[in-house]
């Protein structure tokens, strides 16, 4: 049997969000929408996969604060004719 507990070990906060991200390698910002995020990371929803490992610098979209983080999984989410890829990063310290 699964074991479906929670393994997070901050609070997640609920809050949908336009964000922007880029791989280390890329210089183009991507959009995205974030709809949760905690003290050790973020969920947030895009058109394009990113493998697990990858690293991303992720901001809002008027923010020139940013985070770094990698990106823990990838599954695609949504209705079937459109491409929608829900991701989850843990921040890097």
């Amino acid at each position: 049997m699964r074991d479906f507990s929670e393994k997070r070990h901050a609070e997640r906060f609920y809050l949908k969000a336009p964000i922007k991200y880029r791989t280390i390698n890329e210089n183009q910002d991507r959009p995205a929408n974030m709809f949760n995020c905690s003290e050790g990371g973020l969920y947030f929803e895009t058109g394009s996969p990113l493998k697990p490992g990858a690293e991303v610098v992720v901001s809002g979209i008027d923010n020139d604060r940013f985070s770094r983080a990698s990106i823990k999984w990838c599954k695609r989410v949504g209705p079937a004719d459109k491409k929608i890829y829900g991701i989850g990063a843990q921040y890097q310290k």
